[in-house]
Formats: structure tokens, sequence, C-alpha cells
């Protein structure tokens, strides 16, 4: 259950990501959430320096919460499960 107190939740998700799952998730669990979209360099096929800033590997997706961030798409849906399931 999300209480008014709970930390600010992102989603920071790179185009063509595993990210949709982690969307889904928190549409399931009435969690508020803000979603940060990126775009891969066309050239490179890089993250965007803002996801690396996050990430230093570019990997997405990330999702933070409060100052905290988690990235891999399973370890964030076992977090979010815990924690607002």
């Amino acid at each position: 259950m999300v209480s008014s107190d709970t930390p600010k939740v992102t989603l920071l998700w790179l185009e063509k990501s595993r990210g949709q799952r982690i969307l889904w998730l928190l549409e399931e669990l009435g969690v508020p959430y803000e979603i940060k979209a990126y775009k891969s360099d066309p050239k490179t096929q890089c993250a965007a320096p803002e996801l690396k800033a996050v990430h230093l590997l570019g990997k997405s997706p990330v999702v933070t919460i409060g100052d905290f961030a988690i990235a891999e798409s399973a370890l964030i849906v076992e977090y979010l499960s815990e924690h607002f399931g």
C-alpha cells in the first residue's frame, strides 16, 4: 500500500529497453511515479549522458526512489513488489 509519505518514484527509461514491465508493475501496484524517457545515440547506440549520470553503464530501466537508485528489471520488480505490494 502506498502512503502519503512515500518517496517519489521515477522510472528512467531508455527506448527499446525492458522498462515496459516496470511501468506495468507500477500501474498494477498503484504507485505514483514519473517517467523520464531517453533515446540512444543514433550513431553509437549508447545511452544518453543524463542516463549515464544515474547508471555508470547507461543501463535501463533504472528506478529512483528518493536518493536511492535500482537497476536491472528483475531486481526492480522484486524491490517494488516487496515495498509497495
